[in-house]
């Protein structure tokens, strides 16, 4: 149920806008911090105090491209456990 759930609300959900590199490095502080993963632009700016590996991590990476990285220490999966509404957009190739 709760699978079904999830897929009627992203339904409801207008398209992601598609965001540039440029729009993506304004948010770098710790109190704005939007980070690309697998071509999707996510706000951690709630999250990264509650990451398990600390916030300085993701704060490093703030406004950047962080797939690479990121893949290096995550699977895909544990981005679907993330909110939504933290989900910006996508960004532009």
């Amino acid at each position: 149920a709760a699978v079904f759930a999830g897929v009627v609300e992203a339904a409801k959900r207008p398209p992601l806008p598609v965001l540039s590199m440029e729009e993506v490095a304004k948010h770098n502080t710790e109190k704005d911090c939007w980070v690309v993963i697998h071509g999707r632009v996510y706000d951690f700016t709630q999250y990264a105090h509650r990451h398990v590996g600390g916030s300085r991590v993701i704060l490093r990476l703030a406004g950047k491209e962080a797939t690479p990285i990121f893949s290096r220490q995550h699977g895909k999966n544990v981005l679907e456990g993330l909110s939504l509404e933290e989900v910006k957009g996508l960004v532009n190739p």
